[in-house]
C-alpha cells in the first residue's frame, strides 16, 4: 500500500503593499509685500539702502519724543534767562527738524524756529523752508535773521544763498541786488562768487549801465586780466551803445601797463 502523498505547504500569508513615501513638500515662497517690493525697487533705483524706521511701535515712540522735548521747552519757559534761554532754543531747534524731517509737517517746524530766533541754525533752515515753499515772507523773516548774525563770513554767506534764492528761485532780481549790494567780505573766494553773482543779477534786471561801471572798474585795476577787458568792452559796445566809452577803455588800460593775462585769440 502506497504512503499518502504530503500535504503541500501552506501558502504564506501575502505581503502587504509598503506605505508610499512621504515626500517633503515644499511651501510656495511667500510672495513679498507691497512695502518690502517698494523698498526694494528704491534701493535698485538710487542706491540707497537706508530708510526710516516703519515698526509697530517707531510712531509711538517718535510721539513719546517729541512729547519729551515739548515738555521741557515748556518748562524752560518758565525759567527765562541765560542758559536757559540756549538750551530752549536748541530744543526748538530739534523740535523744528523733527516736525519737518520725520512728522513731515513744514508748518510745525517754522513755528518751532519763531521760537529758536538766535539760534544759529535758525536764519539757515527758515531760508530752506522759504526756497521750499517759495514763501517771500518767509525768504524776508530768513534776511532778518541772517542781518542779526556775529560773523561777518557767515553773514554773506547766507546774503550770498539767500540771493540766490530771490534770484533762480524767485526770479525777483532787484531782490537778489538788494542783498548783494550789502554784502562784503574779506574771504576773496566768496567775493569773486559775490561779483559773478551781482552781474548775473544785473544782467538779468536789465541794469546794463551799473553793470558796466563794475565791468569798467574791474577792467582798470591793477590784477586785471585781458577777459575783464573784453567783457566791459562787450558791455560799452552791446548794451550801452557807446564805442568811444570803449576805445577810452582800451587806452586807459595800455597806458597804465596793467598786467591783462595771455593774449585773447
Amino acid at each position: 500500500m502506497l504512503p499518502a502523498p504530503a500535504a503541500a505547504p501552506a501558502p504564506s500569508p501575502a505581503l502587504s503593499p509598503p506605505p508610499p513615501l512621504a515626500l517633503p513638500h515644499a511651501a510656495p515662497p511667500t510672495p513679498p509685500s507691497a512695502a518690502a517690493r517698494l523698498l526694494a525697487s528704491d534701493d535698485e533705483a538710487t542706491g540707497d539702502h537706508t530708510r526710516r524706521i516703519d515698526g509697530a511701535g517707531s510712531a509711538g515712540m517718535i510721539d513719546a519724543v517729541l512729547e519729551l522735548l515739548a515738555s521741557e521747552s515748556e518748562a524752560l519757559l518758565t525759567e527765562r534767562g541765560g542758559a536757559d534761554d540756549q538750551r530752549l532754543a536748541e530744543l526748538n531747534v530739534r523740535l523744528a527738524l523733527a516736525a519737518t524731517d520725520v512728522l513731515d509737517d513744514a508748518d510745525a517746524g517754522i513755528r518751532y524756529l519763531e521760537l529758536a530766533d538766535r539760534h544759529p541754525l535758525t536764519a539757515r533752515l527758515r531760508l530752506g523752508h522759504g526756497a521750499a515753499a517759495g514763501d517771500r515772507a518767509l525768504l524776508d523773516a530768513a534776511g532778518a535773521a541772517l542781518e542779526r548774525g556775529a560773523d561777518p563770513v557767515a553773514r554773506a554767506r547766507g546774503r550770498r544763498d539767500l540771493a540766490e534764492v530771490w534770484l533762480y528761485g524767485q526770479g525777483a532780481a532787484d531782490r537778489a541786488l538788494a542783498v548783494l549790494a550789502a554784502t562784503e567780505t574779506g574771504d576773496a573766494e566768496l567775493a569773486g562768487e559775490l561779483r559773478e553773482l551781482t552781474a548775473l543779477a544785473r544782467a538779468a534786471a536789465g541794469a546794463w549801465r551799473d553793470a558796466a561801471d563794475a565791468a569798467f572798474a574791474e577792467a582798470t585795476a591793477a590784477d586785471a586780466t585781458a577777459e575783464l577787458l573784453a567783457q566791459a568792452q562787450a558791455l560799452a559796445l552791446d548794451r550801452l551803445g557807446q564805442p568811444a566809452r570803449a576805445a577810452e577803455l582800451t587806452a586807459a588800460v595800455l597806458a597804465g601797463d596793467h598786467a591783462r593775462g595771455p593774449a585773447l585769440h
